[in-house]
């Protein structure tokens, strides 16, 4: 019987990996003539397989941070220009220097997490490889074309290193978080440490060119913009580049070389953000991943509905005569579902079962509890459970059809209570939930025509798929 290493190594081969021996940290893996340090290592533990990437010089003279850093930024990119993975890149402090990149490691984020099923991932692991296999063999190029050797040297004081990387960065020579130099007498090297940001400049490197030309394909995927934000979604990888983070890089690498933005491509990966141009490639330390996205991705949610609600104020409706209670209720929870507070929203059996008046069950954000006076101490970014209830009728909804308010919300240890009633609410009725709420025991609300009309306001497309219940008659723009 073949062990996992075995499959996996039979699965490799095809894109040149080997598996050259097994260490502590794994079996690793090097792809054919790809230069020494630059790894795959794989561990295997209960049947799944977890796979990393590993940058690591040896006999060089120096520290060789330049080497580790533009090594593992042209893997990284590499693989996100692909759509491969956006990775995480991880430095291995130096033992003379904590600024000392002494190794790198490459995590991989999106859209696996570094842990693989040898059977059921069979694609994505071959994607991994394959797309390491271009990038040691562009990784190769400039080694070879850059005539770095074992016997090489990184000159830290190099005289002929461009007085363009030191007015660029805007720090002195003798800054002591400042690590500059040139190896091979081809590539010139700076990092401002503080800030975690550097250039490598291959303009003395012929094959740049090449690799330039490569890197010059745009990301592909679909794109979104808020106010602080570029949004990408390629594929399952989601990542941000942000705007402050990317004013920067683009900068920097105008005042190395005067260059067009439309000349600087802009690569985002989990921990960094990559600038390649053809003077050289720039790296910025930035979080730009699954959860930024998702985080930038509400906030720009929100303001699309205030934005689109601003639109639509004069938007008018016209509403059926005969609505069903069943499908008034699918009604709601679709307008629930679409509002950027709600997190999560859904039915909680029919509406003509005995459910103890629970139609709809909510997860919303604190911001959604409006005119709430009490938990001031919890997060408004915590989930509170509420309650929905949907009543509709042919005249206002009154009170005698709206009971046991207290034990629902007891019952099910909810944070709250919203009725929604069409085409409105009777005075007994208000005065019955303004009585509720004046007791502060928990929150509670209650929407009617108007309340809806907002959100449709908010949600335009959302009627064309509820033409027995509500139509778009009128939209006009204030004069």
């Amino acid at each position: 019987m073949e062990s996992p290493n075995d499959l996996l190594e039979a699965m490799v081969r095809p894109f040149g990996f080997r598996c050259h021996g097994e260490t502590q940290s794994g079996y690793y893996y090097s792809c054919g003539e790809a230069i020494f340090p630059f790894w795959l290592l794989a561990q295997f533990e209960g049947g799944k397989l977890f796979l990393y990437g590993r940058i690591r010089t040896y006999n060089l003279a120096g520290c060789r941070t330049d080497l580790h850093d533009w090594i593992g930024t042209v893997w990284a990119a590499c693989l996100r220009v692909l759509n491969v993975n956006s990775v995480e890149l991880v430095d291995e402090e130096g033992f003379v220097s904590s600024e000392e990149i002494y190794g790198r490691f490459l995590l991989f984020g999106q859209p696996p997490k570094g842990w693989f099923s040898i059977e059921q991932d069979k694609t994505e692991i071959q994607r991994v490889f394959s797309g390491s296999a271009c990038a040691a063999a562009i990784v190769t190029q400039i080694w070879c074309s850059s005539g770095v050797t074992e016997n090489d040297e990184f000159d830290y004081n190099a005289k002929s290193l461009s007085p363009q990387l030191f007015s660029a960065f805007r720090c002195r020579p003798d800054h002591r978080r400042v690590l500059f130099g040139k190896r091979s007498k081809r590539i010139s090297y700076f990092r401002n440490c503080a800030a975690d940001v550097s250039f490598t400049d291959f303009r003395e490197c012929q094959a740049w060119g090449e690799v330039w030309h490569f890197f010059q394909a745009p990301i592909k995927g679909t794109f979104g913009e808020s106010e602080d934000a570029i949004l990408i979604r390629s594929g399952k990888i989601r990542n941000v580049i942000w705007k402050r983070t990317q004013r920067k890089i683009v900068q920097l690498i105008q005042r190395i070389s005067p260059t067009r933005c439309d000349g600087i491509r802009l690569v985002p990966c989990d921990s960094h953000l990559i600038g390649l141009t053809s003077a050289g490639i720039c790296s910025a330390r930035i979080v730009s991943g699954a959860a930024s996205y998702a985080k930038e991705f509400d906030s720009l949610r929100r303001q699309h509905v205030k934005n689109t609600q601003f639109l639509n104020q004069d938007t008018q409706f016209e509403w059926s005569p005969s609505i069903r209670p069943a499908r008034f209720e699918e009604f709601v929870l679709d307008i629930l579902n679409g509002i950027p507070e709600v997190c999560r929203a859904k039915a909680m059996g029919h509406c003509n079962e005995a459910d103890g008046g629970r139609d709809i069950v909510a997860d919303v954000r604190r911001s959604f509890l409006r005119g709430a006076s009490y938990g001031e101490k919890d997060s408004p970014n915590q989930d509170f459970s509420i309650i929905v209830q949907c009543k509709v009728g042919r005249r206002n909804v009154g009170k005698s059809v709206v009971t046991d308010v207290h034990d629902t919300v007891d019952q099910y240890g909810v944070h709250g209570f919203l009725l929604v009633v069409y085409p409105g609410a009777t005075r007994r009725l208000i005065e019955y939930v303004e009585a509720i709420r004046a007791k502060k025991l928990f929150w509670i609300d209650f929407w009617t025509r108007t309340e809806l009309e907002a959100r449709l306001r908010g949600n335009p497309n959302l009627p064309l798929r509820y033409p027995d219940i509500i139509k778009v008659v009128a939209s006009q723009e204030i004069k």
